[in-house]
């Protein structure tokens, strides 16, 4: 399960990674402030970029943990820079990178039980990586890329599939 569950949580990382360095190119370029891109949003009741960014950060870190059955490291929403939130996704890359294979040994057919909001359930790891964990990633990706390109980033679907999986297809 660790092959199948840390890559893809990786990957995503490292595109919000490409996203926040795209958003300090835009930032020099455009010369809109790096606070007003960090606090757009695509609709008044959605996160910021940066609250997109820290969301995907704690799904990674709490969902991986969940299925190797640890506990992870919190981290405070206090990131004011793109740097900070880079920072960020570094920590948690290592945090990731730092659960060794043996820990998802039955990761699938482990209870995860999830308590928060209006939530109140338990769901097998096969259940939960699958319908609650990737799902959750991607959709702060895709948010993320979609308040960027609505502030006039040049970023596209080659950027959020990533250029590695792509070059087979040229």
């Amino acid at each position: 399960m660790h092959t199948q569950i840390i890559p893809p949580l990786l990957k995503a990382i490292d595109i919000m990674t490409l996203y926040l360095d795209k958003g300090l190119a835009h930032v020099a370029h455009a010369g809109v402030s790096e606070d007003t891109l960090l606090q757009a949003r695509l609709a008044p009741d959605m996160l910021t970029l940066a609250g997109q960014v820290q969301r995907l950060s704690d799904n990674s870190r709490y969902g991986a943990a969940r299925l190797a059955n640890k506990s992870a490291p919190a981290m405070a929403d206090e990131e004011k820079s793109f740097a900070e939130l880079k920072i960020r996704l570094a920590d948690t890359t290592s945090y990731l990178q730092s659960l060794p294979p043996p820990q998802f040994e039955q990761a699938e057919s482990r209870e995860i039980t999830l308590s928060f909001r209006s939530i109140a359930r338990t769901v097998s790891g096969h259940e939960y990586f699958n319908g609650i964990l990737l799902p959750n990633v991607y959709f702060h990706l895709s948010i993320a890329h979609g308040i960027l390109r609505s502030r006039g980033l040049a970023i596209g679907k080659r950027d959020f599939l990533g250029e590695t999986l792509l070059e087979n297809y040229r």
